[in-house]
């Protein structure tokens, strides 16, 4: 396979691969790289979840979100994007065997995310499908730049004006990190965004979903379990405050902004440090 210069892109071996996707990690002039490969992208349906991720990632370029080096289409109905190798796992994978965060890091990497989703918000992009899976942890190999948050996959993101919203019959997302609005075809904006955020740092912090239902309805009627339910001790009691009101059921009582949820996350923690020193 060659790149739209005509450069050639080795095979190494693969990362991940799906029912629609694979992930290969590749070699083009020596440098490392991944590729994501859409199969069947001249099907409406994966040809335009294939533009949607193209444009999102070109419209919202920022340090905690994965960036498009090349992309292009090739015969036999598969859609590619070349981007950089990032070395590290992802958020799920993080967790995997109940596994948490310390308040420190899960603090740092959340200030991440929330910075690359305000970057996208702010192009007018809504995820649509955050939750420990999209989130990584990691580093840039091309550069050696430390581990930090990245926000991953946007085949599912809408694009749109900033005071457009997204409303349909269909739920898009994972389950067990939809809002209540996206599990009842209402209104999808930036603030659903900002719910899924918070779900995943309740899992972070307290090692278990907030939500295990296994219908959309199961998790529409359950509510959102208070951190310090989970995690005893001051610093839980601190930051659930922030994760409750990122994660309130009205869209109007959440954060009205990842920048508004990144500011409160970093002044609960500077106060959880003075409360315990």
């Amino acid at each position: 396979m060659v790149d739209r210069e005509g450069r050639r892109l080795v095979f190494v071996k693969t990362i991940a691969k799906s029912a629609r996707s694979e992930v290969l990690e590749v070699e083009r002039d020596g440098e490392r790289l991944a590729l994501k490969v859409l199969f069947a992208a001249d099907e409406p349906e994966i040809g335009a979840a294939f533009e949607r991720e193209v444009a999102a990632l070109a419209d919202a370029r920022h340090p905690n979100i994965v960036r498009v080096l090349d992309c292009g289409r090739a015969r036999g109905g598969l859609a590619w994007i070349l981007m950089p190798l990032y070395e590290g796992v992802t958020l799920r994978a993080r967790l995997r065997g109940n596994r948490t965060l310390s308040p420190r890091r899960a603090c740092r990497l959340f200030r991440d995310y929330l910075d690359g989703l305000e970057a996208l918000h702010r192009a007018g992009v809504v995820h649509r499908d955050l939750s420990p899976k999209n989130l990584f942890i990691g580093r840039d190999i091309a550069v050696g730049r430390t581990a930090h948050g990245l926000i991953l996959d946007l085949g599912r993101a809408h694009l749109a004006s900033r005071d457009d919203l997204v409303t349909g019959d269909q739920i898009v997302g994972t389950l067990g990190y939809l809002a209540p609005e996206q599990i009842l075809g209402g209104a999808i904006d930036e603030r659903t965004d900002v719910f899924a955020l918070g779900l995943c740092l309740f899992e972070a912090l307290a090692g278990v979903p907030a939500f295990e239902g296994e219908s959309a309805g199961e998790l529409l009627h359950s509510g959102v379990p208070h951190l310090a339910e989970a995690r005893s001790g001051g610093v839980f009691d601190i930051l659930g405050s922030v994760v409750a009101r990122a994660t309130k059921i009205g869209p109007g009582e959440r954060f009205a902004s990842a920048a508004e949820f990144r500011e409160a996350l970093v002044q609960a923690w500077a106060f959880a440090r003075e409360e315990a020193a």
